[in-house]
């Protein structure tokens, strides 16, 4: 009976512990309700895959990896990340909003354009 007790014990310290990850994909769309300037801006049309697993949240696109960072216990983040507009262009962004709840939202600081993300079928 003891051996199987310290086998048991052994097992739940070697055995590694799965690590669950939520993965989902949203749509970028232009909010025109929130636009801030009278620049053009591009109407998006990008599909993001969002990963959250062990605390680290990362965000990607077609185009690769814009950022990964670790995710605050309140899920709320702000974060600045290089991307490519559907034309080709390099241009910065913001993400800001909570993980958690999938509220986030996307800005092109230079441009005053708002992005809502809406979840991809």
């Amino acid at each position: 009976m003891r051996k199987i007790a310290m086998l048991t014990l052994i097992s739940f310290a070697v055995v590694p512990t799965l690590v669950s990850a939520d993965t989902w994909s949203a749509r970028v769309t232009l909010n025109r309700e929130k636009l801030t300037s009278g620049l053009h801006c591009p109407e998006g049309n990008i599909t993001y895959t969002f990963t959250l697993a062990n605390n680290t949240f990362t965000m990607a696109s077609k185009y690769g990896q814009a950022f990964s960072i670790m995710l605050p216990a309140d899920g709320i983040i702000k974060q600045t990340y290089r991307g490519t507009s559907t034309q080709g262009a390099q241009w910065t962004f913001e993400i800001a909003g909570n993980v958690k709840s999938r509220d986030l939202e996307i800005l092109r600081p230079d441009g005053g354009c708002y992005y809502t993300l809406t979840p991809a079928s």
